[in-house]
């Protein structure tokens, strides 16, 4: 594949030693954008009529707004440019400019990968899922996908998982949402690279519910972990379940914020660490999950799916609340030393 070492050659100047990968991958996906854009003047014309490589990308950006971006958007990205020479800026924009029309989609994806890493959510990863994890909620979100679908990631980062569900499925409603402006810029240009209708919303769903009407087909998220709720989240999973939860963790929230948003025949898939499944504090958190109807199955995970941690995690499908399917069997599997699991889960499923 010619595009990856394409890609990785016109980034390198740039991502060397840059702390702020963020504004890395916002400069390398609009210059992708603008390139598949099409009618925007020549580069070199930039070049020419401005100060310096800075001053000219800056310019060349400009026409991604209103049509891909917002002026906002475009503002930010054009702040974020960093103070680089001439020659590695000039570096950067010539070789991304030499990508395929029919690559766009895949550079888009080599460039997250590149400066973000495939580590999923840490350190620079904090946006990002990894290709394990990705690939597992993909297949386990395809045995119940359909096509005409609403499918949904409210904590949808740079949404790798989210536009991959959405390419399986014709005619696919894409909704994402999270808390990061950047991670949510970065999902829109790698929709509009990827030639997937897509909305976005930036919101914290932990303190306010940026989709209240909002019922999906399908559901997709891999929240990060160790967060603490706020009095919003609190109180959709207590109107929801009719019972008050223990305050701190926010993994309560995680799960019942897709829960609530599921249409009558929807399925969520949620990917959380095993403490939901034993603190004594949720025992009666679990049990109305149950009662409900919501919980079809949980799933544990090797060690080590994500590439950061060893620590253990668990995938929930959930359901609808319906009370009519409390008596329902849950299905409990132990995949905790099961390899490439995100090869098997459809099959589990």
């Amino acid at each position: 594949n010619v595009t990856e070492p394409l890609v990785a050659s016109a980034i390198k100047p740039l991502s060397i030693g840059l702390e702020d990968g963020e504004s890395a991958a916002l400069i390398a996906l609009a210059i992708l954008a603008i390139r598949k854009k099409g009618d925007v003047a020549d580069w070199a014309t930039f070049l020419a009529d401005e100060k310096d490589a800075r001053s000219a990308l800056s310019q060349f950006l400009a026409p991604l707004a209103p049509d891909v971006l917002s002026h906002e958007q475009i503002d930010e990205i054009s702040a974020s440019i960093p103070p680089a020479s001439d020659g590695e800026l000039k570096t950067l924009v010539d070789g991304l400019m030499e990508i395929d029309e029919n690559d766009y989609g895949d550079a888009a994806r080599i460039v997250i990968e590149q400066i973000f890493g495939k580590a999923g959510r840490g350190s620079l990863g904090l946006y990002t899922t990894t290709t394990a994890v990705s690939k597992l909620l993909i297949n386990a979100a395809s045995t119940t996908a359909e096509d005409g679908d609403t499918v949904f990631d409210p904590t949808c980062g740079t949404s790798t998982a989210l536009l991959g569900i959405g390419s399986r499925i014709s005619a696919a409603t894409i909704i994402g949402n999270d808390v990061s402006q950047n991670a949510v810029t970065l999902s829109i240009l790698r929709a509009y690279l990827e030639e997937l209708p897509a909305a976005f919303t930036t919101s914290d769903i932990l303190t306010e519910d940026p989709q209240p009407e909002l019922r999906a087909d399908t559901i997709i998220s891999e929240p990060p972990f160790g967060l603490r709720s706020g009095l919003g989240g609190v109180s959709t999973v207590e109107s929801l379940l009719g019972t008050s939860i223990p305050r701190g963790s926010a993994d309560p929230v995680f799960l019942v914020y897709p829960a609530a948003h599921l249409s009558e025949n929807g399925r969520a898939y949620v990917l959380t660490t095993l403490l939901p499944c034993y603190q004594e504090r949720l025992d009666d958190f679990r049990r109305q999950l149950v009662a409900r109807g919501i919980v079809e199955a949980i799933i544990q995970l090797p060690e080590k799916l994500l590439n950061t941690t060893s620590i253990s995690t668990v995938l929930w499908v959930l359901r609808a609340p319906d009370t009519s399917r409390a008596s329902e069997p849950v299905l409990l599997a132990d995949a905790s030393d099961a390899q490439s699991p995100e090869e098997h889960i459809a099959e589990w499923l």
